[in-house]
């Protein structure tokens, strides 16, 4: 099975699921999770309409081509906005939320066929999702960034039919998709974290020590994944255990709750850019999500084991980097006798 399409089925699975869970944040005349299930086969319905009844364009580099995705994208957003606004009585800023994902899916395509280079067709991708996801959040926090990110999905096969001729250009929307899920997921997996931890409300003071280092291991381990895929210093399946989940298990309870969240930050604010930009690595999504996962399923044994004593901590800690050592070296030594 293509690793495009795992990733892509993975990342809207969770981001379907974190939807569900944040949807009772939302205040909605019936319940949250209906609107987000009515919403998705919203999306679905008029995905599989457009791939039967329009199809692949002849030619998407003309503007003509657009005509069509404009229509449907058009009645998609005006039916989903009907949909969260009357029925569920959403309010109007929440509303707007999915249909801004709808909305934005025609600029990106429109970005993604511009006659430049890949990389400037990324850079400016990439800005222009997280332009949106940061006026989504501000229409509707976290329901809103997650229902911006589905908005997004519901264009999914529109996207594809448009560049069926175009592998590249079907990758960078692939990547889109991806991306803008872990953006969302993550930034609503931090939120609980905070929340859970009695943090929400004094937020993540980056400007400490531990927490300004911690920021920057999670900016770093995306890059890590991007050259290890190219490297091979450590195997994949070592690499997304070691900086998936022993490295924020070990920051959540060795150093701090806070420190994590900042690891937590960098590592989706990173991830997103790297993926976006530079060339993806899948194993890096499924580190990605790991370590959220992580971080709020782990709350509860970080809470119990905040009274560990210093020492206790430092010894802890150079057992885990001479474990790491160990692998690593191990892995080198094996490179080198093949």
């Amino acid at each position: 099975m293509n690793k495009n399409f795992i990733a892509l089925l993975l990342s809207f699975l969770v981001l379907l699921g974190t939807a569900l869970y944040f949807s009772k944040a939302a205040s909605t005349l019936h319940p949250g999770y209906l609107m987000v299930l009515g919403l998705t086969a919203l999306g679905i319905l008029f995905q599989v309409i457009y791939r039967f009844a329009i199809g692949s364009p002849k030619d998407a580099t003309t503007y003509s081509a657009l005509v069509m995705p404009t229509v449907f994208q058009i009645l998609h957003g005006a039916l989903a906005f009907v949909l969260v606004y009357y029925l569920f009585q959403g309010g109007w800023k929440l509303s707007l939320t999915y249909p801004l994902g709808v909305f934005l899916s025609l600029k990106a395509i429109g970005t993604i066929r511009l006659d430049i280079s890949e990389r400037w067709r990324s850079f400016l991708l990439a800005g222009l999702l997280a332009v949106g996801f940061a006026i989504a959040l501000r229409l509707g926090e976290i329901p809103g960034g997650l229902l911006y990110a589905l908005g997004l999905f519901g264009s999914k096969l529109i996207g594809w039919s448009f560049f069926a001729q175009d592998e590249g250009r079907q990758t960078l929307w692939t990547r889109a998709l991806i991306f803008t899920a872990l953006l969302a997921v993550g930034r609503g997996a931090i939120q609980y974290y905070l929340v859970m931890s009695n943090y929400a409300n004094l937020g993540v003071v980056i400007t400490h020590p531990y927490t300004y280092a911690a920021l920057f291991a999670g900016i770093f381990l995306p890059v890590w994944f991007w050259l290890n895929d190219e490297e091979a210093l450590l195997p994949n399946w070592a690499t997304v255990i070691l900086l998936g989940v022993a490295l924020p298990f070990t920051l959540g309870i060795l150093i701090h709750v806070r420190p994590l969240a900042g690891f937590l930050l960098g590592l989706v604010s990173s991830g997103f850019i790297v993926g976006m930009i530079l060339a993806p690595s899948w194993a890096m999504v499924v580190a990605a999500y790991l370590a959220l996962a992580t971080s709020v399923f782990a709350l509860p044994l970080f809470q119990t084991w905040a009274n560990w004593s210093r020492n206790l901590r430092l010894i802890l800690v150079a057992g885990l980097f001479l474990c790491v050592a160990l692998i690593f070296l191990s892995r080198q030594a094996m490179y080198r006798r093949s």
